[in-house]
């Protein structure tokens, strides 16, 4: 499980774009320091510094940001539809003192169509402006099952760009605010307590459809033709959530932070 987390905070550091026509890869190698809630909505907080091998892959039908995997399915004028995924990490109970002896949190994989209006610029361009909504249905998995686990939906608004030259590299500035929304099952699955479960300090609850936070992501790379340095700071708020309640939900604000360094020992 640790391993898998670590992996989540390492692939939020990478923002591949896509710049031309023709598919690129690299291959590499780095170290990663990282520093994540155990989940969202709680109140710890592990870091890590752990080796990792670098894979960067673009053409002109996939693009992998810091957040999803998305490829383009249309395009017309400004407008862009998309199908995007994500993910989120699993997580092990007994690990986090609020989650203590119930179930652990599988790994969560999410996929479905996104729409994107870009007002300044495009995919392509050095400096881009793009408001995106996207609804994704999400499965829970420990790769012996799959489970659907309800959906989710939300609108996120994007500011990217290319900054100066520096010391034979290329500076890249990436942004986004997102607001989020979730079914009662997606929420359940995170912040409910069943009677199974409940205890005097751990009482049972049960949310419903809603909204579910807002994140505010910050990055920052340079990359060089032998090497690649990254950073990142994600910010959530769960003010007003429907979950806000949930015995779960020891904190309303969580921070992950990370950076890395790889040196880039392949090109293609």
């Amino acid at each position: 499980m640790k391993n898998l987390l670590i992996s989540a905070s390492i692939y939020s550091l990478f923002t591949i774009s896509i710049n031309s026509m023709a598919s690129e890869l690299e291959l590499g190698a780095g170290v990663f320091v990282s520093s994540l809630p155990d989940y969202i909505g709680a109140d710890e907080q592990s870091s890590y510094t752990l080796p990792f091998p670098y894979l960067y892959y673009r053409n002109d039908k996939v693009e992998i940001d810091r957040n999803a995997v998305t490829g383009f399915l249309w395009q017309q004028d400004n407008w862009y539809f998309e199908l995007s995924a994500s993910g989120s990490v699993p997580v092990r109970s007994d690990d986090n003192e609020a989650r203590t002896g119930m179930v652990d949190i599988d790994f969560v994989g999410e996929l479905g169509p996104a729409l994107s209006y870009y007002f300044i610029g495009d995919p392509n361009a050095d400096e881009q402006v793009s408001l995106a909504v996207n609804l994704r249905k999400a499965y829970a998995t420990d790769f012996s099952y799959l489970d659907s686990i309800g959906y989710s939906y939300g609108a996120s608004l994007h500011y990217d760009r290319k900054l100066s030259s520096f010391y034979q590299g290329q500076i890249q500035f990436n942004s986004s605010i997102k607001v989020d929304y979730a079914n009662d099952d997606y929420l359940n699955f995170y912040y409910g307590v069943s009677e199974q479960y409940a205890l005097v300090d751990r009482p049972f609850y049960q949310a419903g459809n809603g909204y579910r936070g807002t994140n505010i992501n910050l990055g920052i790379s340079w990359k060089s033709e032998r090497f690649w340095f990254g950073s990142f700071v994600k910010y959530y708020n769960l003010s007003d959530t429907e979950q806000q309640h949930s015995p779960l939900v020891k904190s309303e604000h969580n921070w992950s932070i990370g950076l890395g360094l790889v040196g880039i020992f392949y090109k293609e």
